[in-house]
């Protein structure tokens, strides 16, 4: 099963009391194992539930004071978004406790499509010209440069192993051998002949020690996946040539993932983690070229894309009901999009960053979106 964009994978706010009552297992980013599954999935089942009234407003412009292509946004557990831009040494820091924005210096010029937030360090990790640039949470500054052993100006880091402290990455196309960074020693070694296959957008760990990713750019075998168990690659062979077709996987409380057409595609795929299967679950979607996904307060998956196709250029899906719904976001090119503890959903691209505000949370859900401790690390 998937947890990567559950609801209840928010963050707790550094520093805020526990919750009175635990709605999920309480442990530690160094004991959590994939026995945890059940219990994970069956409270998510009851708080993030379609239908519990909760519902968001319209994307609005919060902040106008970004980067041109800011194509990477992170959610810390500090209630922070850290994103970064193509090509720029600015690293943009909003602040979703407070509304503001800060700005923190990258010594080096970063790429996109970028960023991972790992628990276990309390870290940011951007791949960057030549190296990986380690941003500190806890006081917002550069904590570290580490050598990046994959030649290339492209490349993202996706996710971590069980035990959080190994994270995964791969440098794209020409160069997409993949890496793995060791984040207690700050130190990374490349994982040839291991490759990659084009411009691998995302990707989310599943309790079976695997990533999901959405694939660009010529993923042949199918939807790729890295198994951080053996260092290897693997794919839902289901969904044929993936190739700029699938480039956004999203994880849902049933504990399916699923992944969302663009470039001619129609159909949404239903992924089964634990045999890497793949079935086609509704067709005629229409293509708004999807690349952000992200899991709704109210169980919805909210799906964004390319701005070239008018009003209907947002949907989202009811993996319960099997049903999409069309909304208008702003005319951009989106492709990340994260959810605060509060339940808001924020994406953004070119300078400006946009909010859906979530209203009629019930407790529960506001509960467990504040509970959070320590899964982060193996999914974002």
């Amino acid at each position: 099963m998937i947890f990567q964009n559950f609801g209840f994978n928010r963050l707790k706010v550094k520093g805020a009391a526990a919750p009175a009552a635990a709605v999920f297992p309480d442990q530690s980013i160094r004991t959590w194992t994939s026995t945890e599954t059940a219990q994970w999935l069956s409270a998510a089942s009851s708080v993030f539930a379609v239908g519990n009234g909760v519902t968001y407003s319209a994307p609005a412009s919060i902040s106008t004071s970004l980067g041109s292509n800011i194509f990477g946004g992170k959610l810390a557990r500090n209630g922070k978004i850290y994103m970064a831009g193509d090509g720029g040494t600015t690293i943009y820091v909003w602040n979703t406790n407070t509304s503001t924005m800060t700005n923190i210096t990258s010594p080096y010029g970063l790429v996109n499509y970028t960023g991972y937030y790992n628990d276990y360090s309390k870290c940011v990790y951007f791949v960057a010209n030549g190296y990986i640039v380690v941003v500190d949470t806890l006081t917002d500054t550069i904590a570290a440069s580490i050598a990046n052993p994959v030649t290339g100006n492209y490349g993202s880091i996706y996710g971590s192993g069980y035990d959080g402290r190994y994270i995964y990455g791969n440098g794209w196309f020409s160069s997409n051998t993949w890496f793995k960074v060791d984040t207690l020693n700050n130190t990374a070694t490349s994982l040839s002949p291991v490759t990659s296959q084009g411009d691998t957008l995302t990707g989310m760990m599943a309790a079976n020690g695997k990533l999901y990713m959405g694939s660009g750019g010529g993923s042949g075998g199918g939807l790729h996946v890295w198994n951080a168990n053996t260092d290897t690659n693997e794919f839902v062979s289901a969904l044929g040539n993936t190739s700029d077709i699938y480039r956004t996987v999203c994880t849902h409380y049933d504990g399916y993932a699923y992944t969302f057409p663009a470039y001619g595609a129609s159909n949404i795929w239903q992924i089964t983690p634990s045999t890497n299967g793949g079935t086609s679950v509704l067709g005629s979607v229409t293509d708004i070229r999807a690349q952000a996904s992200v899991m709704g307060a109210d169980g919805l998956i909210y799906v964004f894309g390319n701005p070239t196709f008018g009003t209907n250029n947002a949907y989202t899906y009811n993996p319960i009901g099997n049903s999409v719904s069309y909304f208008t976001a702003p005319q951009q090119n989106l492709q990340w999009c994260v959810m605060d503890v509060n339940g808001h959903i924020y994406f953004g691209q070119g300078t400006t960053l946009y909010k859906m505000t979530a209203s009629n949370v019930p407790a529960a859900t506001a509960t467990a979106l504040a509970e959070y401790n320590g899964i982060i690390a193996r999914m974002r």
